[in-house]
């Protein structure tokens, strides 16, 4: 099934001839097979079954899938729920007891060290996928992180290690750290006007910038010092900006939420929330513009040979900076104000490099590209 699976992404390499013919066979045995394994999922519980419904949902399997009748929810559920019955939820901890007891000098099977470990890595790599669909949806996930996950895969001073399964062990766990960051800052309100609470609220998204700050640091070398993977580090920054704007947006947009729902709406609300004296909301807006278009900038500096190959989620990445920052400048604009910068040609570059990584004229990165144009 895995073997199926990934024949069905890998088809959308293909020539349109080839594509045309091969395609449509593909999808349906792995439509056919994916629905066996759900409705059935009890006897379908393996790691090759998760690893398939992982894959199913970064990549819409092959040309001409009709996106709708494809619900990310239920293959995620899915997946899910096999990963706890097999218990891959206390894979982490079991990694660490094992390693912990390794040190101590008793008997530790190396099989058993090494199952629990893939096991740990599947689990951590279902987690990501899951709070990557849900960031910014509104949803929450149904999976948990534990800081046990920091404990099977430490940072040393010599990032990236030189072997490629230590780099994929680096970027499973700096996304999990940023995705962490993400959902507290995500989960912040803005509950009252009183200045107690605007200062909490304020504290509350400094401390979580801060952390991804951090995150920011170890991340920004790696695709230049990285001796194999330089790309993929390269896109693990687009998450990290992305992450980063998403906050920032999420700071701005509870504050207008609170004044909309109070009735308190007015031109310049935003001048109604100064902790310690600062136009915060001023602050974080021009920053989320900047941040959005280094977005667009690190995907312009990605190797157009490998974007093809990013899952499509990230293309909805670009759309959403991109949007932004049409919509802030227009607004900008609007109000008599110059809007200075290279915006335009950012977004005129951006839509050339979607039409040159776009596999055929259904793909996200050629909707993404319909998008910014409209």
């Amino acid at each position: 099934l895995l073997d199926l699976t990934c024949c069905a992404i890998a088809s959308r390499h293909l020539g349109d001839g080839t594509l045309s013919s091969v395609a449509p066979r593909l999808q349906s045995l792995l439509t056919n097979c994916i629905a066996k394994m759900i409705l059935q999922s009890r006897k379908s519980e393996t790691l090759e079954s998760i690893q398939c419904l992982l894959i199913l949902l970064l990549w819409v399997p092959v040309f001409g899938t009709d996106v709708g009748s494809r619900d990310g929810r239920l293959l995620i559920a899915s997946a899910v729920t096999m990963a706890l019955n097999m218990r891959l939820n206390e894979a982490c901890e079991l990694t660490v007891a094992l390693r912990v007891a390794q040190a101590r000098g008793e008997d530790v099977s190396n099989q058993d060290l090494v199952g629990a470990t893939d096991r740990a890595r599947l689990w951590l790599a279902l987690t990501n996928i899951e709070s990557l669909l849900c960031t910014g949806s509104g949803r929450h996930p149904l999976t948990k992180r534990t800081a046990s996950y920091l404990k099977i895969i430490t940072l040393s001073p010599h990032l990236p290690a030189s072997n490629v399964i230590a780099g994929q062990d680096l970027r499973l766990r700096l996304l999990a750290e940023l995705f962490d960051v993400t959902e507290a800052g995500i989960a912040i309100r803005l509950r009252s006007l009183s200045d107690s609470v605007i200062e909490q609220w304020h504290d509350g998204f400094i401390r979580v910038l801060g952390s991804m700050d951090r995150v920011t640091r170890l991340l920004t070398p790696l695709p230049l010092v990285a001796e194999s993977d330089e790309f993929y580090f390269k896109t693990l920054h687009i998450f990290e900006r992305t992450c980063r704007y998403l906050v920032l947006y999420h700071a701005c947009l509870t504050a207008c939420q609170h004044f909309a729902n109070t009735g308190k709406d007015h031109p310049y609300w935003f001048k109604q929330v100064r902790p310690r004296g600062l136009d915060v909301l001023l602050i974080w807006g021009k920053e989320s513009v900047a941040v959005a278009e280094s977005v667009l900038v690190a995907f312009l500096e990605a190797d157009v040979r490998l974007l093809g190959t990013m899952p499509d989620y990230m293309f909805n990445m670009i759309a959403f900076a991109s949007s932004f920052v049409t919509g802030v400048r227009f607004l900008v604009i609007q109000v008599g104000v110059d809007f200075p910068g290279s915006i335009e040609r950012l977004l005129d570059r951006t839509i050339c490099k979607l039409n040159q990584c776009s596999l055929f004229s259904d793909s996200a990165a050629a909707k993404c590209s319909a998008l910014i144009k409209a």
